[in-house]
């Protein structure tokens, strides 16, 4: 019943039908097999409390009746603590009558204050020396800003370019908060300028440091996802752009943007590369990798996902084997990374190794059984294609058994599209990818980005800029400082 359903959601809802169908028949099949499930799942715990014997229902009572304890909340350290002393009236009207007794009684609660508009002056006096009247006035420097001579203080640039990069609020919405709520008025369009002259002037260098140690890295994780862009000289005024994704072992990550999905705009990035080089099984890859010096891992996520589609969707139950021996490699790939004094490359070859040669085994003889209809088939031509850069992760402790890195770290942008739909120039998309950037690394070095934004921007003013010091700057780096 599960597989029927998925089946005719696929024909009703699924993207790039090839055939047209009656969506209120299928509809009507879909209500029917849902209503069908239900009744069997209802059947079935009946059946499971109808199985209960006397005893356990005695004892479900009993347990019924128990009071529940109730769990205090764990309040976090870095929630500020505010405390309000409430005086009974008749303690109030005469405190001589009464004396303070035992421990008084706490209740404590969870509160928020919202966010406040600031009109911050900054008032630098005049000042003259009194026995040399002829001596030109003495003011104090003015303090060196992010947007030189301009509305926002760090405070609101900061909180701009969270709502949007880690809220996912799109500034439209942001302006209208501000006018609705707070009475300030600033357009979208201003705040898009603040964005632009944020990290295109400032936060580049801190992009384009990150940048150039993942191409130092022996070991990356690759993905791309398509990003709608609005460009008035495309027909339709808009087209696809596409959001790059690199990371690291430590789960540095680096997001670049590029206006087509070809071998051109990942070489922006890995020309030059030598290291290993984890992703699909995209042709754009294999096509740079014979031109540069990089090699390619497989992923075994992708593998797995092509016989689970098979089994699930299809009903193929020679799929399954496939799913099983698959999930003994992750659960031994799970064992060796619990363990820090293991040998990785020792432990998979001795583990990980007879299973890989069982399942080529096995897909040699289903290549050549098997229907070219099946979905199965499909799945075991797209393994057999891949297989040699599959078994490379026997081969190379660095690398790991998915590329699941990689595809976990463009879930903020697939998040964050739902709200703003699309990048609205294509040069505002290489914005996104330096903001993005920051805060996945703020992210994955559990730093706040509000803080680490703050303390960036009232820094690079007048900070030097050689590579050493921006560097110190990069989030992994700034973590060590702060601490």
């Amino acid at each position: 019943m599960e597989r029927i359903i998925a089946a005719l959601k696929q024909k009703l809802f699924g993207n790039g039908q090839s055939e047209k169908v009656e969506h209120a028949q299928l509809k009507l099949e879909l209500q029917q097999a849902e209503q069908a499930l239900e009744d069997l799942e209802i059947e079935r715990e009946v059946e499971s409390v109808l199985s209960q014997d006397s005893s356990s229902d005695n004892s479900g009572e009993e347990d019924e009746k128990k009071p529940k304890r109730v769990r205090r909340y764990s309040f976090p350290k870095t929630v500020e603590t505010v405390t309000e002393t409430l005086i009974p009236d008749e303690v109030a009207a005469n405190p001589q009558a009464y004396r303070e007794i035992g421990q008084p009684e706490v209740t404590e609660l969870l509160d928020v204050e919202p966010m406040k508009f600031i009109k911050r002056r900054i008032v630098r006096p005049r000042f003259q020396l009194r026995e040399d009247r002829q001596a030109a006035p003495v003011v104090a420097k003015t303090p060196q800003r992010v947007i030189s001579g301009g509305l926002p203080a760090v405070g609101l640039l900061v909180q701009v370019i969270l709502a949007k990069y880690a809220d996912h609020l799109p500034l439209y919405r942001q302006s209208q908060i501000f006018a609705t709520r707070y009475q300030v008025e600033v357009s979208r369009k201003l705040m898009g300028d603040w964005v632009r002259a944020v990290a295109e002037d400032w936060l580049v260098l801190i992009y384009n440091s990150i940048k150039s140690d993942l191409r130092t890295q022996c070991f990356l994780h690759a993905d791309e996802t398509p990003i709608r862009c609005l460009d008035l000289d495309s027909p339709g005024g808009s087209r696809k752009g596409y959001l790059w994704v690199y990371v690291d072992r430590q789960g540095n990550t680096l997001y670049d943007w590029h206006m087509s999905r070809s071998a051109n705009a990942a070489k922006s990035m890995l020309g030059g590369y030598a290291g290993l080089l984890q992703c699909d099984a995209y042709s754009a890859y294999d096509k740079l990798a014979k031109k540069e010096s990089f090699r390619i891992v497989a992923c075994m996520a992708h593998v797995r996902r092509k016989f689970h589609e098979a089994w699930k969707l299809a009903g193929e139950r020679s799929a399954g084997w496939y799913i099983l021996r698959i999930g003994e490699l992750y659960q031994i790939d799970a064992e060796i990374n619990a363990d820090p004094q293991c040998d990785v490359l020792a432990e998979r070859k001795r583990r990980s190794l007879p299973i890989l040669k069982k399942i080529k085994t096995r897909l040699d003889q289903d290549s050549a059984i098997l229907s070219a209809q099946t979905k199965t088939y499909e799945a075991v031509n797209y393994t057999l294609k891949i297989w040699d850069k599959v078994l490379l992760y026997t081969e190379e402790p660095l690398t790991r058994i998915d590329n699941n890195p990689a595809e976990q770290a463009i879930r903020p942008t697939k998040i964050g599209m739902k709200n703003w739909l699309f990048v609205g120039h294509p040069k505002a998309g290489q914005r996104s990818a330096i903001l993005y950037t920051l805060m996945q690394n703020c992210k994955v070095h559990a730093i706040d980005p509000r803080e680490y934004l703050i303390d960036v921007l009232n820094t690079l003013p007048t900070a030097k800029t050689d590579p050493d010091s921006v560097r110190a700057l990069q989030p992994r780096f700034w973590k060590k400082q702060d601490g």
